[in-house]
């Protein structure tokens, strides 16, 4: 039995399986795995793989995404994701011609969706994501339209912690004097594209700030809840569970009184902005 290839949905959307993608309008477009989840869900309800109706309960959508019903800000979140899901299928919530709000119960895929078996040779257009030599692809999700333009393939880098340097709140690449990712971006950065990987440690719709210590001004990362509440770290570069040795990478865990951490997940930076998990800890 042949598997599925990617989902068509409507005339000119295509959701990939493997690897995981999305292109609209002939164009591939960034789409973080969480939502792509969602659109998978939506999409497989559509098809009746999963239930026996089009309509999708706000319960399943976030069991899609790997979030519990029971985290605070769900409901905020899950608006957030088909927000931007609309966006990048060219819809919105006024029209809703391709996603459908269904109040107090959920959303509903409204394009026709084919499973496709067989790449379309047909087309004469590739299946895969342009090579790093293809140039560069427009983003059109705002998520991630802050910089204008991203190659698919990344990098994956070393990090330091500017203030360790001498330098400002930030992240240094690959050395001491290396590019330097600023606060502002970085904090944005970590907020949408690192914490929502922490479901099982952070609550949903958490912030991260820069606090002072010992008379240091910026000096450390601290996660702070919905509520307020300080529920984590983030420590780039050094890992505060092994004598603060340097390996490059971003660790997130408890901070504890001794000075140290109990460090929860290690994740790689790599040179699109995203961060991947190498290793669990806790």
């Amino acid at each position: 039995m042949e598997s599925v290839h990617y989902y068509r949905i409507g005339a000119d959307i295509e959701l990939y399986l493997k690897p995981p993608q999305l292109r609209v309008e002939g164009q591939f477009v960034p789409l973080h795995p969480q939502y792509y989840a969602v659109l998978l869900c939506l999409v497989q309800h559509k098809l009746g793989i999963k239930g026996k109706q089009s309509e999708v309960h706000h319960s399943d959508l976030l069991d899609a995404a790997s979030i519990s019903v029971e985290s605070e800000g769900t409901d905020d979140w899950l608006r957030t994701v088909i927000k931007r899901l609309r966006h990048v299928l060219r819809d919105d919530g006024k029209k809703q011609s391709i996603i459908k709000t269904h109040r107090n119960y959920g959303f509903e895929l409204l394009l026709d969706v084919k499973a496709v078996q067989e790449p379309d040779l047909e087309s004469g257009t590739s299946l895969l994501l342009p090579s790093i030599t293809a140039g560069k692809t427009n983003l059109t999700d705002p998520q991630w339209g802050e910089r204008e333009q991203h190659t698919l393939s990344a990098q994956p880098q070393r990090t330091r912690w500017g203030p360790n340097d001498k330098r400002p709140a930030g992240i240094s690449i690959d050395s001491r004097d290396g590019p330097l990712i600023p606060w502002p971006e970085l904090k944005r950065e970590i907020e949408e594209k690192l914490f929502n990987q922490l479901g099982a440690y952070i609550p949903v719709n958490c912030t991260a700030i820069l606090k002072d210590l010992y008379g240091r001004k910026d000096w450390i990362v601290r996660i702070i809840s919905p509520r307020g509440e300080e529920v984590g770290g983030v420590w780039f570069g050094s890992n505060p569970d092994d004598k603060w040795i340097y390996d490059g990478l971003v660790h997130v865990g408890k901070p504890l009184n001794n000075g140290t951490a109990e460090v929860w997940q290690t994740f790689q930076r790599f040179s699109d902005g995203t961060y991947r998990r190498v290793r669990v800890e806790k």
